[in-house]
């Protein structure tokens, strides 16, 4: 499997090239001091200090500590509407390619499992933080309604090819099943509980398609009748 390669953080189109340099620098050394110490821990002196820049280059760029941490999330956020992007979860549903449904739900979570295994460190710092911090607090649910909304369309186009049964509510549904496979990410690749990734895959694609009324098949394909 190839891994996900995350999209740059946005540039600013008005910085020179050194400038935008030096704002990539400190997005990367700010990163990595979120990932060893934390948030509470991480100070702006320890991002000057590992990066060898003045506080006052530091603020040329940013805000405060807050600021740099939303810029790096907003990153990942834009990252993982990408990788939904690239997985065509919206644009070929039923699979075209004859795998059906199922297994574009495969294709989808193999990706969000190289993805969230890239960023699971920024992901649990930005779990911990979330739960005082109002302002990140609402990046983090803007990111999870995202990515329910994207699974939201794809059960609403399976309904109207009679794939999924109609009494299934996508709203809730999308919202209840994302939870499931970001909390199981957490659990595996932060938590560190032991799992196969190809059984990883397998289970989430199944639970994900039978719990909306799919059908699998004795072969591993899907049923393509709504039940």
């Amino acid at each position: 499997m190839q891994g996900y390669t995350p999209p740059p953080v946005p540039t600013e189109p008005t910085l020179t090239v050194r400038a935008q340099d030096t704002r990539d620098k400190l997005l990367r050394t700010a990163r990595a001091v979120f990932e060893q110490d934390g948030y509470d821990t991480a100070s702006v002196s320890r991002f000057v200090e590992q990066a060898d820049v003045s506080r006052g280059t530091f603020y040329l760029y940013f805000e405060s500590k807050q600021h740099i941490f939303r810029t790096l999330i907003m990153g990942i956020r834009d990252g993982l509407l990408t990788l939904q992007g690239d997985s065509g979860m919206t644009r070929d549903p039923l699979g075209a390619s004859g795998h059906g449904p199922e297994h574009a739900l495969e294709r989808v979570i193999r990706m969000f499992i190289a993805f969230y295994r890239e960023n699971a460190r920024m992901m649990a710092v930005l779990e911990q933080v979330a739960t005082y911090d109002e302002a990140l607090r609402g990046l983090r649910l803007e990111m999870r309604r995202a990515v329910a909304d994207r699974a939201r369309e794809f059960i609403a186009h399976l309904q109207r090819a009679h794939v999924v049964p109609a009494t299934v509510d996508p709203r809730y549904a999308a919202t209840a099943l994302t939870g499931m496979v970001d909390r199981f990410m957490f659990v595996w690749l932060i938590l560190g509980e032991e799992f196969e990734e190809e059984d990883v895959v397998l289970n989430l694609s199944r639970l994900w398609f039978q719990a909306v009324g799919g059908v699998v098949v004795a072969d591993g394909g899907a049923d393509v009748t709504a039940t």
